[in-house]
């Protein structure tokens, strides 16, 4: 034992404050909680496997519910891509479509409820300050390589954008 007079604490064992500067309401007993055992390597690698099987377990199931409301894509689940792709468009096909009954109830004078309105606003797909994510700067991307390859001149057409004016793809 060392040369110190303080009682040796153990897990679970309780000690009392005894300071000098301590008053009777403040001297409680704490009790030490046991430390908890640490994981192993091969148990952490366990745990990480099982919550990443669980995550894609989750993401799976989504998919495959997915595969049954999206319109050609029953039996797909298993490509992700194209689960997106044909996602997306059947969101964009459905704006396009309240956005056209919205419209056409305008005209004919039908009262359209504000949450209708809410749905599709002008900066959504098909709205008139609609703009693709992110193709700006993509648009900016490829010119920059075109000019790094000394193409710049010849892919930027009389109109100003990058490819050629005629119809080829």
């Amino acid at each position: 034992m060392s040369g110190d007079d303080s009682p040796a604490t153990e897990p679970g064992s309780e000690v009392e404050d005894s300071s000098p500067s301590s008053t009777p309401a403040q001297s409680k007993k704490r009790t030490t909680k046991p430390s908890k055992a640490r994981l192993t390597s091969a148990q952490k690698n366990t745990n990480h496997r099982d919550a990443e099987n669980k995550r894609r377990d989750g993401i799976r199931a989504q998919f495959d519910a997915l595969s049954n409301i999206v319109p050609g894509t029953q039996g797909q689940a298993k490509s992700e891509q194209h689960m997106l792709t044909r996602t997306a468009e059947h969101l964009e096909d459905k704006l396009k479509e309240i956005r056209e009954m919205i419209e056409e109830m305008d005209r004919k004078g039908i009262p359209v409820e504000d949450s209708w309105r809410a749905m599709v606003t002008e900066d959504d797909f098909g709205g008139a300050n609609y703009q693709t994510p992110a193709m700006a700067e993509y648009e900016a991307k490829k010119q920059r390589a075109d000019a790094r390859k000394g193409n710049g001149a010849q892919r930027t057409g009389k109109d100003g954008d990058d490819d050629d004016d005629d119809d080829r793809d």
